[in-house]
């Protein structure tokens, strides 16, 4: 048969290798690739689509040439990762041609041509997303400090608290009214790979920005069901498109003191740290609306004092401050300057040297939240692990957080001796990494050695 009757029939099944659905971009790019497999190994060659062999495949997948985006000249296309895209995509295609019966066989071993040692993206760091959602919030009316909010400020802020709760585009954008569930605090989403769906728990602080944006949605339907998210024309939004877009503009809003890697996309904030803990709210109606903020006691206040937050909203609280004061980067360099400017340039960044500077001091006083814990009494019957589980009582060692659903804590331990130190909440694993004295102080006294207990990584596997 055919192999570009082949092709098309394959397409409109939209199926890859293992049966799962092709979601997002892959139908357009996996066209566009075996379109030009099958335009080299038809046209270019004359081998034919069904006789072809791992070295006709090399070729092809080594030596094509790609356009940039500033440039009609062509390129190697030398991308790992492109590299694999296009082998998945012969490999889908070549499936799907022997599950139909036209060939008894694919007629390579695709496996064999694999690149194995991609580089792997990796995520931001838990402070990282936490510059992001600052920047996110900075386009709500009565904040902007770095720029307007842009048409749909209440939207687009949300489309980015859900991408820090772990939603990718196209999960984002399929989300309708009707998959909320405010008594629960749940959504049924999109599973991430192929068919179906599951229920997803959202952080407080996205419920929160669900309620300051419905007064603003544009009222929409879209084959009977009522987007969530919707264009000013009501239209349920483009998943390949609005997501990069928006995410593009509220990186506009990150000041240069914020640093984050070069590359920032949707995907790859999805799958970093959440900077959410449920002890935030805003909605966002109102212009200038407080962000309130729930102490070690319980209570909400807008305006709390650092010893009443847990670590991580001390972080936040900081942060957000040093957010608000002015930048002096787009004033003219101090040789260019007047008097007056310079005095003006310099108070600038006087200000936000101090905040910073009052930063670094606030976590260098910081003590783990082990420490005020009150040790259990000595129990004979009681197994090690217990006695550790029942110390931290759910809590971070760092911070004191408690996991947020279904999460556990992490168990934290020396890398060199495997020794467990404690137990700690996915921001401040990662946090860990980056060190200072709170962490130096930490590792000095940690949960272990509070209770006089020596064990090994993995210890508490099975137990929790």
């Amino acid at each position: 048969m055919d192999p570009y009757e082949v092709m098309e029939q394959w397409l409109a099944a939209g199926r890859g290798k293992q049966g799962r659905a092709l979601q997002g971009t892959s139908p357009v790019r996996y066209r566009a690739d075996v379109t030009d497999w099958l335009q080299f190994i038809e046209g270019a060659t004359g081998i034919g689509a069904w006789n072809a062999r791992e070295a006709h495949v090399e070729t092809w997948v080594s030596a094509r040439l790609r356009p940039t985006r500033t440039s009609t000249a062509p390129r190697p296309n030398s991308s790992p990762h492109n590299r694999t895209r296009r082998l998945s995509a012969l490999s889908a295609f070549y499936t799907y041609a022997e599950q139909a019966g036209h060939i008894d066989s694919v007629p390579f071993n695709l496996l064999a041509l694999r690149t194995t040692d991609l580089p792997r993206t990796a995520p931001l760091s838990p402070r990282e997303t936490l510059y992001v959602c600052i920047a996110a919030d900075d386009l709500l009316p009565g904040e902007q400090h770095h720029g307007d909010g842009g048409a749909s400020p209440h939207r687009d802020r949300l489309i980015a608290y859900l991408m820090l709760d772990g939603l990718r585009p196209r999960q984002i954008t399929a989300l309708d009214l009707e998959d909320l569930n405010p008594t629960t605090h749940t959504a049924t989403v999109l599973a991430p790979k192929g068919d179906g769906t599951e229920h997803r728990t959202l952080a407080l602080e996205v419920w929160g920005a669900i309620d300051g944006y419905l007064p603003h949605r544009k009222p929409g339907h879209d084959d009977g069901h009522e987007p969530l998210l919707t264009s000013r024309a009501g239209k349920r939004l483009d998943s390949n498109q609005t997501p990069t877009t928006v995410l593009r503009r509220i990186l506009g809003h990150v000041p240069d003191d914020f640093p984050l890697p070069d590359r920032v996309t949707p995907d790859r904030i999805a799958l970093s740290p959440s900077p959410f803990t449920g002890q935030t709210w805003r909605k966002g109606t109102q212009p200038g609306e407080a962000l309130a903020y729930r102490t070690t006691t319980g209570t909400w206040t807008t305006t709390p004092a650092d010893h009443e937050l847990p670590l991580q909203l001390r972080i936040q609280r900081h942060l957000r401050g040093i957010n608000t004061l002015p930048l002096c980067t787009d004033h003219p360099q101090a040789e260019e300057a007047g008097d007056a400017e310079q005095d003006a340039i310099c108070d600038r960044c006087d200000e936000r040297a101090t905040a910073w500077d009052a930063f670094e001091a606030m976590l260098d006083a910081t003590e783990p939240a082990c420490w005020d814990w009150p040790v259990p009494p000595y129990d004979p019957h009681q197994e090690p692990a217990q006695r550790f589980l029942a110390f931290h009582a759910g809590q971070c060692a760092m911070c004191g957080n408690q996991p947020a659903g279904d999460e556990q804590h992490h168990e934290d331990y020396d890398t060199d001796t495997r020794v467990v130190r404690g137990l700690l909440c996915t921001t401040c694993t990662a946090e860990a990494a980056e060190g200072g004295s709170h962490w130096d102080r930490y590792r000095d006294r940690h949960p272990a050695t509070i209770l006089g207990l020596t064990q090994t990584h993995p210890w508490l596997r099975g137990r929790r």
